[in-house]
């Protein structure tokens, strides 16, 4: 989490909150949010260019996230699960 926070223009930010979450407020300018309940038939607007990092507000929903990324993309990316760190930020 730390090294997102340092340098987020490395990492694909992802942030699976729901929309009224992020419009509370948005960790990093440069997420892309796609809630968890669309990741699935959204997957194709994650870019893949650079390491994924996942959020939401606790863990949970990052770490099924991550799940189906990893799943879907296999060793083609790579994903990391920013987890229950994103509570210093949010």
């Amino acid at each position: 989490a730390e090294q997102v926070k340092q340098h987020p223009r490395e990492f694909t930010i992802l942030d699976v909150r729901n929309k009224s979450e992020v419009e509370q407020k948005k960790p990093f300018e440069t997420s892309i949010n796609i809630p968890l309940t669309q990741l699935r038939e959204r997957l194709e607007e994650v870019p893949t260019s650079k390491p994924v990092a996942v959020h939401c507000a606790a863990g949970y929903r990052s770490a099924v996230a991550s799940s189906i990324l990893k799943a879907h993309y296999g060793n083609k990316i790579v994903v990391q699960d920013i987890s229950e760190a994103i509570k210093g930020y949010l």
